[in-house]
């Protein structure tokens, strides 16, 4: 295995790990431990990752507080997020504006994105930490447009008034948006009303609508309505839907194409 390769390799086990070891990428990949010291010295030098006393992180990864609520919600579902993330990607195309929102199966949609045969697309982002995720790749000639506005703790999203006046001239191809629930109703919510608000404007800009959601979410219930399912023309989640009759029902009844992701 030469260096470009084995160097590939850290990335991708990277993309599966929170934090890796130089100990374990040794063993994986059958080389010494110097060896991995010098091609993590290379891949941070190049902005994909930060070193470690003992392996690495991705370079964002340090932006995420091991017990704030980015983290915590991180790790719920991971692997439905990942499958509807992957899903995601094939409906983004090169030369396209997309808004994607501060949720975290957006971050992996972000990261998606890095790995991917995309380029020349403009994205806006309201979330911190998937901003830094997009712009980690400098041969991609993906424009990260930042909403800015108050970043809040735990989660690094952007709200408020400056985040929104920010939208007043954008038109987006399209929009692909998280929710914390869906109820009986397809009515989408959140918890957050700065959160509620900012979407509620990404679905205003934006041409096509898509939501991006695990089974899981379906019949939760928030505390503010953002809007219903009627106004999206895709739904992407994982096959555990197939089990939710009564939503499926639903998004036939409303005529919405839905994406199934295999977990």
């Amino acid at each position: 295995m030469n260096g470009s390769t084995r160097r590939l390799a850290i990335l991708n086990f990277l993309d599966e790990k929170e934090e890796i070891s130089t100990e374990f990428l040794a063993k994986k990949l059958k080389v010494s431990k110097p060896t991995i010291y010098r091609d993590l010295i290379i891949l941070e030098g190049e902005g994909y990752l930060k070193k470690t006393t003992n392996g690495a992180i991705k370079i964002n990864d340090f932006l995420i507080e091991k017990d704030g609520y980015f983290s915590v919600g991180l790790k719920v579902d991971l692997n439905e997020k990942k499958a509807v993330a992957k899903k995601a990607l094939e409906f983004i195309k090169s030369g396209e504006t997309i808004i994607i929102d501060a949720g975290t199966i957006n971050y992996l949609v972000a990261r998606e994105i890095n790995k991917s045969n995309i380029t020349n697309i403009n994205v806006i982002a309201s979330n911190v930490i998937t901003q830094l995720a997009l712009v980690q790749h400098k041969d991609k000639f993906v424009r990260v447009f930042a909403t800015g506005g108050l970043i809040k703790d735990g989660c690094a999203s952007t709200a408020g008034d400056f985040a929104e006046n920010l939208l007043n001239d954008v038109i987006a191809d399209k929009v692909f948006l998280t929710t914390k629930g869906v109820d009986l109703k397809g009515n989408l919510t959140e918890y957050d009303y700065g959160e509620c608000i900012m979407k509620k404007r990404f679905l205003e800009k934006s041409k096509m609508k898509i939501l991006l959601t695990q089974s899981q979410k379906f019949g939760k219930v928030g505390v503010y309505r953002v809007a219903n399912l009627s106004d999206f023309d895709m739904v992407i989640t994982d096959s555990g839907i197939n089990k939710r009759y009564e939503f499926l029902s639903l998004i036939k009844e409303l005529n919405i194409n839905l994406g199934i992701a295999k977990i």
